[in-house]
């Protein structure tokens, strides 16, 4: 029978201390936290792995399309060509002809070097876990690889195999031809979700985001961007609609005020991050530091409504994350009675998967709904996007079963241990029961 066990288990936790403090203002896009050090513990004697469930978010990545890019250099060329630049806005324009450059090399929506890096580290970190060296030894079992059908995803897991079979290259007949499953890993876009795609247009969900664009200090902090680039007779032509710039790939991103342009250049400063081996330049200075928070609170405010936990008062923002959920259960189900030879599922996706099931989960600092009443704000909320999902965010299932059959989940959120909700009672710290996850995250 199971027992209390932390005299029996290691008892050093990797917790939320071992990750390092990154800033929260590159929100979504920042890059992942990689754990100082992982020390996780360890069931009780007689437990040998036999499942690991994994999904993982993209690793860091250039913009997904030509907008940002693109519309601040028409903004920039209309201003040159009026001789209405700054010193600073100058400087801008070399720094958007590399931006351009980067994305023709490495194509929009792309993995960058560090994304790879992040998945092949990823990969390696998972095969340390593994304690027990002998959990690896059937080379006839099974590793499924499952992706959202888009490059990012897939080359997300192209990576993190290069990085396992780095370490053990014996391993790379067992890894099963990837296969994409919108249903489970891209719900959003998948059949079905007709529901969350009117909830995002809605009118709820517009208003509240009007609201934030709408406050004095929205406004203030855009005009201290852009004063630092174009004159004040430019800015008052572009914010009294004298023009109107328009992406080329998609017409409904568009440049027409001064909040357009600061969102603009802090895309640009945010996914500069992402592409370090790229040598991008930083945009630093195009983004005063203390215009960066609430720039990230705005950001922030779209993927909380949009796909994080919402509303308090309702779930459709990341209810579709439980047929991923359903999937790891039936899978680790599956294996736990014999009737599956798989060793590992692993995923790979997007923001749009990982914020929900955080929320979907409880992790802590997850999942609190905003008021209908009183929008999120920064003070009345822990929700933020750099920490609930930087690039390559993931949860992880480490499965063991003893010889009487009993069954023990590690879980792990962003590879440290997390503490579940949805009143799922832990057996002991980072570890559940395997019938106690079937009551509380079942359907």
């Amino acid at each position: 029978m199971l027992t209390s066990l932390c005299l029996v288990a290691v008892c050093h936790l990797a917790s939320g201390t071992d990750i390092p403090e990154m800033p929260v203002w590159y929100t979504s896009k920042t890059p992942y936290p990689e754990p100082l050090y992982t020390v996780y513990p360890e069931p009780p004697a007689g437990f040998s792995l036999i499942n690991i469930q994994h999904v993982a978010r993209h690793g860091s990545r250039g913009l997904s399309s030509r907008d940002a890019d693109d519309l601040l250099m028409q903004v920039w060329l209309q201003a040159q060509y009026e001789q209405a630049l700054t010193p600073l806005g100058l400087q801008l324009g070399a720094d958007l002809m590399e931006i351009l450059r980067i994305h023709h090399d490495i194509g929009y929506g792309q993995l960058s070097g560090l994304g790879r890096t992040e998945h092949k580290a990823q990969a390696a970190r998972l095969l340390e876990r593994i304690v027990d060296a002998s959990a690896l030894e059937d080379l006839e079992r099974e590793i499924h690889v499952i992706h959202s059908g888009r490059s990012r995803a897939i080359d997300s897991g192209t990576a993190f195999i290069d990085g396992w079979l780095q370490l053990r290259p014996q391993d790379e007949s067992r890894f099963l031809e990837p296969v994409a499953d919108e249903h489970t890993v891209y719900f959003h876009s998948a059949e079905g979700s007709e529901g969350y795609a009117d909830y995002r247009r809605g009118e709820r969900v517009q208003q509240v985001l009007s609201y934030y664009e709408s406050l004095e200090q929205t406004e203030d902090v855009a005009r201290a961007i852009v004063e630092a680039l174009f004159t004040k007779d430019f800015i008052q032509r572009l914010d009294g609609g004298a023009y109107w710039f328009v992406a080329l790939d998609d017409d409904s991103d568009v440049i027409e005020s001064s909040f357009d342009v600061a969102m603009a250049v802090y895309d640009l400063f945010s996914i500069a991050i992402n592409l370090t081996e790229e040598y991008a330049p930083d945009f630093l200075a195009y983004v005063p530091e203390e215009t960066r928070m609430w720039l990230a609170f705005i950001d922030d405010a779209d993927s909380f409504y949009g796909r994080g936990p919402g509303f308090a008062d309702e779930t459709i923002s990341f209810e579709l994350a439980g047929n991923l959920v359903s999937d790891m259960l039936a899978r680790t189900n599956a294996v736990a009675q014999g009737e599956s030879t798989e060793f590992a599922t692993v995923r790979f996706t997007h923001a749009q998967a990982l914020m929900p099931i955080a929320a979907w989960l409880e992790f802590p600092d997850a999942h609190q709904g905003a008021d209908p009443a009183v929008p999120f704000s920064y003070e009345n909320n822990p929700w933020r996007a750099a920490r609930v999902a930087p690039m390559a965010s993931n949860v992880q299932w480490d499965v063991f079963q003893n010889g009487d059959g009993e069954v023990l989940v590690r879980v792990l959120w962003n590879e440290r241990i997390a503490p579940l909700g949805r009143g799922c009672e832990a057996y002991f710290e980072g570890f559940y029961r395997l019938e106690e996850l079937n009551r509380c995250l079942g359907s």
